[in-house]
Parts: structure tokens; C-alpha cells; sequence
């Protein structure tokens, strides 16, 4: 996730789908819903800056339902899209 996210900051952000989706299934294996929602989310912006918005919504789209099926209440800062 680590590599995703520094990928992404510095704007490379095609480099940074594969390390983010890797993180996501991941955070899957190991029952933790809310990192891969983040995942999940990074990985949706990621796609949106390079202008793959339907992959964008997919993954936003998964987030939702995971976030609903966690029981996850209140988004934290970490998740809102920007």
C-alpha cells in the first residue's frame, strides 16, 4: 500500500494501480475491511486521474458495499475521495 500511495503522490499514478489493487486483496485475505477500503478508494482515484472512470466507479462502488458489510459507520478522513 506504502508503494501505492508514494506512486500516487508523486503523480504516477498508472504505477501505482498495480501496488494498490495488490494492497487491496491483500487487506481482503487478511479480514481487514477497512484498510481495503482505503485501498479500495486510493486505488479508485488513481484510476480517475488517469481518466479510466468506470474503473474508478467500480472500485468506489466496492468500497461502499464493503464499507456497509463491515458495519463501518463513520468514514474517516483517510477515505474521502479528493
Amino acid at each position: 500500500m506504502e508503494e501505492g500511495c508514494n506512486l500516487f503522490e508523486r503523480g504516477a499514478f498508472e504505477g501505482a494501480i498495480p501496488s494498490l489493487t495488490d494492497a487491496a486483496r491483500l487487506y481482503e485475505k487478511q479480514g481487514s475491511p477497512e484498510d481495503q477500503c482505503e485501498a479500495l478508494v486510493k486505488l479508485s482515484q488513481a484510476y480517475q486521474a488517469i481518466g479510466e472512470y468506470n474503473k474508478a466507479l467500480e472500485n468506489l462502488e466496492r468500497a461502499l458495499i464493503l464499507s456497509r458489510q463491515a458495519g463501518i459507520q463513520r468514514v474517516p478522513p483517510r477515505f474521502w475521495v479528493v
